[in-house]
C-alpha cells in the first residue's frame, strides 16, 4: 500500500508497507532506525502479536510488549524464545495509565 503527499515546500511523504518515509530535496529519512526501541501495546492480542512479528520480519531487533497483567501471553513468550538470537523481546505486564511502567525504559 502506497499513500503519498506533498507539501509546498517540496517535500514528499509516502507510507511504503507500513513504514512512513520522507523525501526532502533527494534525501530519505525515516522516523525510527531499526535499533531504536519499539513499544507495542496489546501485545498479547490478536493485532498486537502480529504487529512484534512483522517487526521482527523488518528487522527490528528491540521490541517492548506491553500487556494488561491479566493476558495469556504464552504465544507471545514463545515468540521471544525463538527469536532470542535476532531480537530483544521485553515483554512488560502493566497499564500506561500508571506512568511507571514505560518511565524508566525511556532513553
Amino acid at each position: 500500500m502506497i499513500e503519498q503527499g506533498a507539501d509546498v515546500v517540496g517535500h514528499a511523504r509516502a507510507v511504503i508497507g507500513g513504514w512512513f518515509i520522507e523525501f526532502a530535496r533527494g534525501a530519505v529519512t525515516t522516523i525510527i532506525e531499526r535499533a531504536d526501541p519499539v513499544l507495542v501495546t496489546g501485545a498479547s492480542g490478536f493485532i498486537g502479536l502480529r504487529v512484534v512479528e512483522s517487526l521482527l520480519a523488518r528487522g527490528f531487533g528491540r521490541v517492548l510488549c506491553l500487556t494488561r497483567p491479566s493476558s495469556d501471553c504464552l504465544k507471545l513468550e514463545a515468540m521471544k524464545e525463538r527469536c532470542a538470537r535476532i531480537a530483544q523481546i521485553e515483554i512488560i505486564k502493566g497499564n500506561l495509565l500508571s506512568g511507571e511502567v514505560v518511565k524508566p525504559r525511556q532513553e
